[in-house]
């Protein structure tokens, strides 16, 4: 289905599922998301995702332990 290989109904409906919980949307910045994708030098979303997450979540810890 659209250019994917054919695999049936039941299939293509979970990985669809599957795919949708899995799915941000980016449309307002989607320019700024492959800018700084571009910069940074990841290849793929989840890269640069995961990265932002454990850098959030580092400065998140060490705001806890500053204040």
């Amino acid at each position: 289905v659209n250019g994917c290989p054919i695999i049936d109904t039941h299939t293509y409906v979970c990985r669809e599922r599957q795919w949708g919980k899995t799915r941000v949307n980016t449309s307002s910045v989607f320019t700024q998301w492959r800018n700084l994708m571009e910069c940074s030098g990841f290849s793929q979303n989840n890269q640069l995702a995961k990265f932002l997450l454990d850098r959030e979540a580092f400065n998140y810890k060490y705001f806890l332990t500053i204040n």
